[in-house]
């Protein structure tokens, strides 16, 4: 756990400064720094201590776990349309897509998960058991989320969090949260590139879309909870 502090002492000064004063491309080359540093520090830390199995890197169980995941996805982009938070600032652009893809994929969701649901899970599951390591990873994963988003994201990190130690737990494998995280980053900033959002002026211009999306999200879950049944 030590380990793991030290990890983040960078973020502080990121915190404090960094992500309040860089704009445009050099906020852009400070995130792949960030994202890249995570990825190795992440990695040298967690095979430290633990094989890669252990650390979720194992593809058991992707598949139907990765169809849940893209179910949610689908849930979250309805909840979007049913409500005044989508945007379209600016006209469908490949190269852009193709690098939001490869950011949130390659470095954000992998970054992610291996610090949250890779290193932190596996050490509070080793001490303390499973249930506390999703509600541990869960919280650390919201509050991280608080820096530049505000408490809007904090709660979607919660929600999320929860949701990728869920696939964690029930797959033991982190690639389906890798895969989920992505999607869902990609697809939500394609949708909505602004991070501020205003919770008193949400309004629900679309009730019905928004019963489905939370419908989809909900049978998602429980398709995860029955398919993937706890190791006795």
């Amino acid at each position: 756990m030590a380990w793991l502090a030290l990890l983040f002492l960078p973020a502080l000064p990121a915190y404090l400064w960094v992500w309040p004063n860089l704009y445009g491309q050099a906020e852009v080359t400070f995130q792949v720094l960030v994202y890249v540093y995570f990825i190795i520090a992440g990695l040298l830390i967690g095979l430290r201590f633990w094989t890669p199995a252990e650390l979720g890197f194992t593809w058991r169980g992707f598949f139907p776990a990765a169809a849940c995941g893209t179910i949610v996805v689908i849930g979250v982009t309805l909840g979007l349309v049913a409500t005044n938070l989508l945007l379209f600032p600016h006209p469908f652009n490949l190269p852009r897509l193709m690098w939001q893809i490869f950011f949130y994929f390659a470095l954000v969701a992998v970054g992610e998960e291996l610090i949250f649901r890779g290193d932190l899970y596996a050490a509070l599951d080793e001490r303390w058991g499973g249930r506390m390591a999703i509600a541990g990873s869960t919280l650390a994963f919201g509050f991280y989320h608080l820096s530049g988003v505000g408490w809007a994201g904090v709660l979607s990190g919660l929600i999320f969090g929860w949701l990728f130690s869920f696939m964690r737990r029930r797959t033991g494998s982190l690639m389906a949260a890798i895969y989920t995280h992505g999607l869902l980053d990609a697809v939500v900033v394609e949708l909505r590139p602004s991070d501020t959002i205003d919770m008193a002026a949400i309004t629900i211009d679309q009730p019905l879309l928004l019963i489905m999306g939370y419908t989809l999200i909900i049978a998602a879950v429980f398709l995860l909870w029955k398919l993937y049944p706890l190791r006795s």
